[in-house]
């Protein structure tokens, strides 16, 4: 039981996050193919369950993504990520949304560079993760770094005894091996025995045409935004943010279903990208109840914040604070001192 609850982390934070529709896309950020786009075919075994397959992974930075689970030739069912949604893929290759989704960050497609060359040298990693030394898979050079749990589905924490993974991480950050123990038993191990780069995921490639619609039942109500004119939350979205130009902007309400769709919480979301990393700045206020506390991490100090904590994230940091009323959230493949860096204004 505990087996599959753990392969279940991955999944179940990909249902949980918020949920919104792309209105606003701004130019395109120029960015090398090679770098912002790949597929990783993996062999991934289970000597528990007697269980092989073939798991096909493809990013296409910074929004899109799937992922493919095969026996032998045969489909068993995959995820599609866009920036508009998530979707599941079924036996037949055929897609269905399963929820609107704020831009963001692709679920397969974590960045491990930005975080892993901290561990042992930045405090908010600091004895999370053990580095074993370099080694190279699919003709590939990579670190080695031991740690609890697989390093895509939840964040370092230490290894115990019985309790420990092994992950081999290029410089791009990408998993290329893995063999992960519960227990003291293997409960998986999986290797890439092909990669390459330049995988386009246009709707075409990913759905043969127009993406399948949003399900009936949402949580969430979405008004148009435009910039320059509707005010923000609390502070200014910049038009460059990290050195990268601001590409799309949304606004969505939370809903709590079924009766009346009662908004308790309003967010606007910002996302910067180059085409291949990607930041995010969002502020959300809440309109029922009360504000949540801020999350587990490290004070932060950073204008013009009140309050603020950093935090490891699948894609490098996170800083999140209160402006206000407003919960303000900056994330991205930085590291904390270009956090420090970053220069927010307050809306007039």
């Amino acid at each position: 039981m505990r087996t599959r609850a753990l392969l279940a982390i991955a999944a179940v934070a990909v249902v949980a996050a918020a949920v919104g529709v792309v209105l606003l896309r701004g130019g395109p950020g120029g960015s090398d193919v090679a770098a912002s786009s790949y597929r990783i075919i993996y062999t991934s075994d289970e000597p528990a369950v007697d269980l092989s397959q073939r798991v096909v992974v493809e990013v296409d930075r910074p929004y899109r993504a799937r992922t493919l689970t095969f026996d032998g030739d045969t489909l068993i069912g995959g995820n599609i990520w866009t920036e508009v949604g998530v979707y599941v893929v079924g036996e037949d290759g055929s897609a269905s949304m399963v929820q609107p989704v704020l831009p963001g960050r692709a679920g397969p497609d974590v960045r491990l560079d930005v975080l892993l060359p901290a561990a042992g040298a930045h405090d908010l990693i600091e004895d999370l993760v053990e580095d074993l030394g370099p080694a190279a898979v699919a003709g590939i050079p990579c670190a080695q770094y031991r740690s609890e749990n697989p390093l895509d589905a939840a964040l370092p924490t230490p290894a115990t005894e019985d309790d420990w993974t092994v992950s081999c991480v290029d410089e791009r950050g990408r998993i290329l091996r893995e063999e992960w123990r519960v227990d003291g038993e293997i409960v998986r191990r999986r290797e890439a025995t092909e990669v390459v780069t330049g995988v386009d995921l246009t709707d075409d490639e990913l759905f043969g045409g127009s993406p399948p619609g949003a399900p009936d039942l949402t949580l969430l109500e979405v008004r148009a935004v435009s910039l320059p004119g509707d005010p923000v939350l609390a502070v200014v979205f910049p038009d460059t943010l990290f050195g990268m130009p601001r590409d799309l902007v949304v606004e969505s309400r939370d809903v709590q279903p079924p009766g009346p769709a009662i908004p308790t919480r309003v967010s606007q979301r910002a996302t910067y990208t180059d085409g291949s990393r990607l930041a995010t700045l969002t502020q959300s206020r809440a309109l029922t109840g009360r504000e949540p506390a801020l999350p587990d991490g490290e004070p932060f100090e950073l204008a013009p914040f009140d309050r603020a904590v950093i935090a490891p994230s699948f894609d490098g940091f996170t800083v999140t604070g209160m402006v206000g009323n407003v919960r303000v959230e900056i994330r991205g493949p930085f590291t904390s001192d270009e956090f420090a860096a970053v220069t927010i204004e307050l809306a007039s």
